[in-house]
């Protein structure tokens, strides 16, 4: 038989709910949970050589990152991958001065997750001594497409070479810096020098070879050169692009003077090298196996000295 309740009873159940209130009501007020705060592993606080730099680092797996100088929000959060790691190529400080930047962990909505983490730059005046800056010289870079920068006199006029091959040409912009995209080169050590009319920049990088994969390159097909270009002889051109590869169709006006067929490598990159003699020339580019009257991704006309 049941035993009735007693007043002892109805307090104890009544403690309870009060507690589980008071308790649910304490969590409600804690708000999200604060983020593991976020790292910057390159470049180091430091002066820099110019204001437009390449920023990566660490962060909580999936969660985001929103950027700040000098106290105002810059673009929208950066999403930190599943391993950990984010980046921002091209990150643009501006004119030279002081600047703190601040990394700061955010939801998917941009609501703040904790406080967030200050480091100190410095953009000088710019230099008219002609200098690669990025990478280093004796640096390592991955296989694939990547960024020479440095700064110079504006208004300048650069050619860039690797291993005495043109890359083509960069004028230094109004702040004093440049960047040119090199084509995917070879793995292994080279040398590239900015030259400029009185003086020449040299540094020394050993490029990684790509990772094999079995996985088909989707990336947008992308040309180093422009239109219009004038170069020394030899010279490389390329980019990254999707399927097995491309065809280079050479002319000297109408009348073709040679055509190649460029595999993509193993990061999803190609590149063709020419030495066709001083003069004007046409670079047309299909995919592999487009038949020649197709329409070509890309034409270049190009003055070889």
């Amino acid at each position: 038989m049941a035993r009735a309740w007693t007043t002892y009873d109805w307090i104890k159940l009544i403690g309870a709910i009060v507690l589980l209130v008071l308790l649910l009501l304490y969590m409600g007020r804690q708000g999200p949970v604060a983020a593991a705060a976020p790292t910057l592993s390159a470049p180091s606080p430091v002066t820099l050589q110019g204001p437009t730099v390449d920023l990566s680092g660490t962060g909580a797996p999936g969660g985001f990152i929103q950027l700040l100088l000098n106290g105002n929000k810059v673009g929208t959060p950066v999403r930190v991958g599943n391993d950990g790691r984010w980046a921002l190529p091209g990150f643009n400080f501006g004119a030279p001065g002081d600047y703190t930047l601040t990394l700061q962990p955010v939801d998917a909505r941009g609501a703040s997750l904790g406080p967030g983490t200050d480091l100190a730059f410095r953009v000088p005046q710019p230099s008219s001594r002609l200098q690669i800056s990025e990478p280093v010289g004796g640096a390592s870079v991955p296989a694939g497409t990547f960024q020479l920068r440095g700064v110079g006199t504006p208004g300048e006029v650069l050619e860039v070479f690797e291993d005495n091959t043109s890359l083509g040409r960069v004028t230094v912009n109004p702040d004093g810096t440049w960047t040119l995209a090199v084509p995917p080169p070879s793995a292994g050590a080279h040398t590239y020098e900015a030259r400029g009319a009185g003086a020449t920049a040299r540094i020394q990088v050993s490029v990684a070879a790509a990772n094999p994969t079995t996985a088909a390159c989707t990336k947008a097909f992308t040309l180093s050169l422009r239109d219009g270009e004038t170069v020394a002889r030899p010279f490389r051109f390329g980019g990254e692009g999707a399927g097995p590869g491309y065809t280079v169709t050479v002319k000297r006006g109408e009348r073709i003077v040679g055509s190649q067929e460029v595999s993509l490598d193993a990061a999803c990159g190609w590149s063709y090298r020419s030495d066709p003699g001083p003069g004007a020339f046409t670079y047309e580019v299909r995919p592999i196996g487009a038949p020649p009257g197709n329409p070509p991704l890309k034409v270049i006309n190009l003055t070889v000295r």
